[in-house]
């Protein structure tokens, strides 16, 4: 057996030749630091696991800051992914989208409304930026997010404005099923920006119509006479295909992602591909299932990004 120093450096050795990656690097710090004499008494021993600082100070875990508190920094964590340009404050850089004052969900309010002191579900609430404006208006909101990356931002942004409102992690039709086993009911479902990122939105709307009398959507969809005549959108859709629900079939197509989810802003579907139900199909499924008052706005087939509209559906004579 050597001395301990012996044995000390050739565990150093060791180390150094496993120190390959970053990840491999902070297991040779551990290896290092365990091989270690124990601390003098009265010195604080933080573990293997801590952080260190070089000697300059810096931290050598890029897990932890050093900084005091700051809402940029916060915001930073998720550099490049924002979508939502967050209200704060003091002047900050998130995203590009006013989504906290989105004039598509004041139309929503003032045609549903007022909705203080209602329930809603908004599915797909992606950075909470209109679940602020549902809370502003009084209602008690309950957002579902399948993105695992949105979800935390919505999170930070629950946290930066002081939220009331409950975001939950996971799909949303499988929530709504847990509801409607449940026998839960809401006053209004809100969503807006998920049906087309859906295999099957007609599924979706479905289970919405056994949830509540009130739905508001905001959504792309399938216009075959608009998307013919956008070279902009050639190689964007596949087949037709068929959905079905209500006891009818509805029409729609299949839309290609690409090579959009490389993006880190992406916040689109977690599948290839989705489904944008046809315009018209959209309509008259609403009819299908009940809701005879049905108003549309911001109908934009120009819309960059493909034919859109914004809708309520009421059931009357509640």
């Amino acid at each position: 057996m050597g001395s301990s120093a012996h044995i000390r450096g050739r565990v150093r050795r060791a180390a150094g030749n496993l120190a390959r990656s970053a990840p491999a690097q902070r297991v040779a710090r551990r290896i290092v630091a365990a091989s270690e004499p124990p601390s003098a008494p009265g010195s604080v021993d933080e573990g293997p696991g801590a952080p260190t600082a070089d000697r300059a100070g810096a931290l050598s875990d890029d897990r932890y800051t050093d900084e005091a508190p700051d809402i940029q920094a916060t915001l930073d964590l998720f550099a490049g992914e924002w979508s939502t340009s967050v209200p704060t404050d003091t002047p900050t850089v998130s995203g590009p989208a006013p989504l906290a004052d989105d004039p598509r969900v004041h139309w929503f309010i003032d045609v549903l409304g007022p909705i203080d002191g209602w329930s809603v579900l908004e599915l797909g609430p992606l950075e909470g930026g209109h679940t602020a404006m549902l809370e502003a208006a009084g209602a008690s909101v309950t957002a579902v997010e399948a993105n695992h990356r949105a979800f935390l931002r919505c999170l930070l942004v629950k946290n930066l404005l002081d939220l009331r409102a409950t975001f939950l992690f996971g799909e949303a039709l499988g929530h709504m099923d847990n509801d409607i086993a449940a026998g839960t009911r809401h006053d209004a479902i809100v969503a807006s920006g998920i049906l087309y990122h859906l295999v099957d939105p007609v599924a979706a709307v479905t289970r919405m119509a056994a949830l509540t009398d009130r739905i508001a959507i905001w959504t792309h969809v399938h216009d075959a006479e608009t998307i013919a005549r956008r070279r902009d959108l050639d190689g964007q859709f596949a087949e037709a295909t068929t959905l079905t629900g209500a006891g009818r079939s509805y029409g729609g197509r299949v839309h290609l992602y690409a090579d959009a989810p490389a993006a880190s802003s992406f916040c689109g579907g977690g599948r290839p591909h989705s489904v944008w139900i046809d315009r018209d199909a959209l309509l008259t499924l609403l009819a299908d299932l009940g809701y005879d008052d049905v108003q549309v706005a911001f109908d934009e087939p120009d819309h960059q990004m493909g034919p859109a509209l914004a809708l309520t559906a009421v059931r009357s004579g509640i």
